[in-house]
């Protein structure tokens, strides 16, 4: 049966580095706001899930979509209307 992947005989491997995280650092308190969306001051809360037995931290916050900007004018520019254009308005037309 023949070989189908082989490693290089050359390559010079790099010494890993290693660094200890501890779960203090890892877990962030604060929580980020995403583009687009604010943070519920009020519905922010951390703690840690069974600390006498596993100890998972957790941190639980509402995001609130912020209303889009400019959202009705994009359409329009998109559709080629222009603001209160008058012959986009619905006029009753005589037959």
């Amino acid at each position: 049966m023949k070989k189908r992947w082989n490693c290089s005989r050359n390559l010079v491997r790099p010494v890993p580095q290693v660094r200890i995280i501890s779960s203090r650092d890892a877990f962030r308190v604060d929580p980020t706001e995403r583009k687009g969306y604010y943070i519920d001051k009020d519905s922010v809360s951390a703690g840690v899930v069974s600390p006498e037995y596993y100890g998972y931290g957790y941190l639980r916050y509402m995001l609130v979509k912020l209303p889009e900007r400019g959202a009705e004018s994009e359409k329009r520019r998109r559709n080629g209307e222009k603001r209160d254009d008058p012959e986009k308005q619905s006029v009753p037309r005589k037959g």
